[in-house]
């Protein structure tokens, strides 16, 4: 029996000690590949009219969140609306580990975004997806959307006239 028990506690130690080294190392060959997908996707959805800047992308797989530090977004010429963005840090908080997995866009709880601040011209917005020319394409959209808490600290914004 001593036996037994003694081999239990070897192979739950090792697992413990594997869990552990893998929540550190992970995150460290992750960072990379996140980086590049972040870009990538920041592009294609902004279809390339703004340079993204960021310092550090954090994963951190105890509390199941990626934060992206010290980010700037500034515009290249063809997009003279939005000035300038720069956000101390954008978490995105209870991701399903599981999810991650399934090749798809990862399921989470909540994002916070600390201290955006936000420079843009003064335009006329309006939307035809939601202002209710087809009710038809603006239910598909807003059923296309995830529901999650999204949280702003101490954002600022400044609404500027175009010369």
């Amino acid at each position: 029996m001593k036996k037994v028990l003694k081999v239990l506690s070897i192979i739950l130690a090792a697992t413990l000690i594997i869990a552990v080294a893998a929540a550190f190392i992970i995150p460290i060959y992750l960072n990379e590949p996140l980086k590049k997908a972040f870009i990538e996707e920041f592009n294609q959805q902004t279809e390339q009219n703004y340079q993204l800047d960021f310092a550090d992308i954090d994963v951190n797989l105890f509390k199941r969140s990626i934060s992206v530090d010290s980010i700037s977004v500034l515009p290249d010429s063809t997009s003279p609306h939005v000035q300038q963005i720069s956000v101390a840090s954008i978490s995105v908080n209870g991701i399903s580990l599981w999810s991650l997995f399934s090749g798809s866009f990862p399921d989470f709880n909540s994002i916070t975004v600390t201290e955006p601040h936000v420079e843009i011209l003064e335009r006329d917005l309006s939307s035809s997806l939601l202002s209710g020319n087809d009710s038809g394409k603006s239910d598909e959209a807003l059923g296309d959307l995830d529901t999650f808490s999204l949280y702003i600290d101490n954002g600022s914004g400044t609404i500027t006239t175009s010369d």
